[in-house]
């Protein structure tokens, strides 16, 4: 009864702190109007008026505090189960924290376009419809589901966005964590993606980056554990379940299609003959084929001419730029490959709305990803590593879909014969950065030693996490949240 009743109360009491800070009475002058003169959004109890942002802010926190206490105190808690408390409460405290038409620019000011369309909050007809669809509509579910609920409901136009963006968050909450639960080892490792800041700040607004990288995240947690049953044969369930996970993951940003290539990695052991095992295979290229193809669905095919947004931009001239001087093009990508993308790998983990995107915030989070979280051990049961041939094709594959949006950015976002690409940025890498994080694993006997050790390794990660979201968010609040977007 006390391991029920302690924690419980130990919530509400943090939740009434919270509520506390919030009071407008004890704010600082600068919380109280945002940047561009927009009053941030409070809300009443018992006559006295809370500021809306430092509430959920204070409770998110809050509820966070306490699960990692329970688990620092109880041995039996899963890290799957923290892994989805941690995930709820930060992205709640982003997207019911933050104005809810703040924006960091275009492309999410498109995006929203786009869910209001699909949700039939914005009234289309059916040619508008089929002009404008592809396949950016399958990272759009989560939202279009959340908006059209408000509809339903007939909420206003703030609260439904704000319903749309707990969709995306509790969407994405359960299925990163169903992949931290279903991957038999590296458990760390996905729980950590998962939970960098720049995901989290795009599952809490409107975007299928979300959607891309949660999907590719369960759909390499799957594979890892049919490589982990050496002996048992491969189910059309499992199958069918990978599959869909890869495809689902790219539909909505065709660019990553190589990763269905992973599927490959299953030996022939795994299946009941040779026959069947080339078969799936035919049928994981056929997948690969119709994403890549999806790319000339609706709004895709209309970029012949270059990016609309950028100035000096032509696609036609630039292929035939290419064709042309591929001694010249090489020697760029070379270099680009060679100086700017690490860069742009490691500061994608913090790049949450301009802020916390420096250099010491991004390299502790890649320190913890790629050094700390595979000497750890958590609910491993047995002894098992990748191959060095299979890190290294994981590795490969992961990197493919980097190239090809590289080249897609060159192609259209980029001035003819630039002598870089533009347009590119981090956050590009997070949907492969699991690829490249299974890459890199120490040898087994390091991690064996380690075991009795690992829940507080995963422990110590959780908290490091914890404090770099929650640093960022405060300084997101109290900045003033519109005039740092660009609003």
């Amino acid at each position: 009864m006390c391991r029920i009743i302690f924690p419980l109360l130990l919530v509400l009491v943090i939740m009434f702190a919270g509520l506390l800070s919030a009071n407008v009475k004890v704010l600082p002058e600068e919380m109280q109007e945002w940047g561009n003169g927009e009053s941030p959004e409070y809300f009443s109890i018992a006559g006295m008026q809370f500021h809306t942002a430092v509430a959920v802010y204070g409770l998110a926190l809050g509820i966070s505090v306490v699960v990692l206490l329970w688990w620092a105190a109880h041995k039996e808690m899963k890290i799957h189960r923290v892994a989805f408390v941690l995930l709820m409460c930060a992205g709640a405290m982003i997207a019911l924290g933050k104005w809810p038409h703040a924006n960091v620019g275009w492309d999410e000011d498109t995006h929203r376009m786009w869910a209001y369309l699909f949700s039939g909050w914005d009234e289309y007809d059916i040619r508008v419809y089929f002009n404008m669809f592809n396949t950016w509509f399958f990272g759009y579910v989560p939202y279009t589901l959340g908006m059209a609920l408000g509809k339903l409901l007939g909420l206003a136009e703030n609260i439904a966005l704000r319903l749309s963006f707990m969709a995306g968050v509790m969407i994405y909450s359960l299925v990163c964590a169903y992949a931290v639960k279903i991957t038999p080892k590296y458990k760390l490792t996905f729980m950590t993606i998962s939970l960098l800041p720049t995901c989290l700040f795009q599952a809490a607004a409107i975007t299928y980056d979300a959607t891309v990288v949660s999907c590719i995240l369960l759909g390499v947690a799957l594979l890892i554990r049919e490589l982990d049953q050496q002996e048992t044969l491969l189910s059309g369930r499992a199958a069918l379940g990978m599959t869909v996970a890869f495809t689902l993951g790219t539909l909505a940003k065709p660019a990553y299609s190589p990763v269905l290539v992973l599927l490959w990695l299953l030996p022939a052991k795994k299946f009941a003959s040779k026959g069947r095992m080339w078969l799936f295979r035919l049928v994981v290229i056929i997948l690969l084929i119709m994403c890549l193809s999806s790319m000339l669905l609706g709004m895709y095919d209309d970029q012949m001419a270059g990016d609309s947004r950028l100035p000096d931009t032509d696609s036609a001239g630039q292929l035939e730029f290419v064709l042309n001087q591929p001694g010249e093009f090489a020697g760029m990508l070379g270099n680009y490959i060679l100086h700017v993308l690490p860069r742009l790998m490691v500061e994608s983990s913090s790049a949450w709305a301009h802020l916390g995107a420096n250099q010491m915030t991004s390299w502790l989070l890649m320190i913890l990803l790629w050094i700390i979280c595979p000497m750890c051990c958590v609910e491993e049961d047995k002894a098992f590593l990748l191959t060095a041939k299979k890190r290294t094709m994981l590795a490969i594959i992961g990197l493919l879909p980097v190239f090809a949006l590289m080249f897609a950015q060159y192609m259209v976002s980029t001035p003819v014969g630039y002598h870089t690409i533009e347009g590119m940025q981090g956050r590009y890498v997070l949907p492969i950065l699991v690829c490249l994080s299974l890459a890199i694993m120490p040898p087994e006997k390091w991690r064996v030693h380690l075991k009795k050790g690992s829940r507080w390794i995963a422990l110590a990660v959780s908290i490091a996490l914890v404090a770099v979201i929650y640093w960022d968010g405060w300084t997101y609040i109290i900045s003033g949240m519109q005039s740092v977007t660009g609003i």
